[in-house]
């Protein structure tokens, strides 16, 4: 609980913290720590909703100053390797998400049927999905992007896979709050 306590407090004061460069890295590291704390505590029956929402910090709110840097400045290795352990956070965040958001939406099938807990997990695990996309776009940005690097496969693959995810939201032709947000992103990815 106790490393609940700290991430949350972390993320409710992040407009301060953001002010001074220094303080936001280490506010992001102290983050991605007392959440991995956590997760190694609690190997089962993480939920799929806060997962979701632990995720959405650290791309709205943690990497987002690094992530400015690393796409409009300059891709420095320290920004990469600051961007790292939250881009791999995030996914493993959205994998239990997902996990978790399964396992509702079944268990809300196989006890007659509740529509309200079925909608929600769906409608969750459907949010997952759009932010899985982002995960794979972050994870490639903390790579390498030289050609020559050991991990140019590896980036490469997730930036395609990324933008192609993102189309389901990018090309619908009706507006489903995700539509420039996601040509955005596909469009950086591509």
């Amino acid at each position: 609980a106790e490393n609940l306590w700290h991430a949350q407090a972390i993320a409710v004061h992040w407009p301060e913290i953001v002010k001074n460069r220094a303080a936001a890295a280490q506010a992001a590291s102290d983050y991605v720590d007392a959440v991995n704390r956590y997760l190694r505590t609690q190997p089962e029956g993480i939920d799929g909703a806060w997962a979701l929402d632990s995720a959405k910090i650290i791309f709205g709110r943690l990497a987002e100053p690094v992530m400015n840097r690393l796409e409009y400045f300059a891709n420095s290795s320290k920004d990469r390797a600051l961007l790292k352990p939250m881009a791999q956070l995030a996914s493993r965040l959205l994998t239990q998400a997902n996990i978790s958001l399964a396992a509702a939406m079944h268990d809300a099938e196989s006890h007659g049927f509740r529509e309200k807990a079925y909608m929600a997990a769906y409608n969750a695990s459907n949010e997952t999905a759009y932010y899985t996309a982002w995960g794979q776009y972050y994870l490639a940005m903390s790579m390498d992007p030289a050609p020559a690097a050991k991990e140019a496969t590896e980036r490469k693959g997730l930036l395609l896979s990324s933008a192609g995810a993102l189309g389901k939201w990018a090309d619908a032709t009706e507006d489903n709050g995700g539509n420039n947000q996601a040509l955005l992103l596909r469009g950086k990815a591509l």
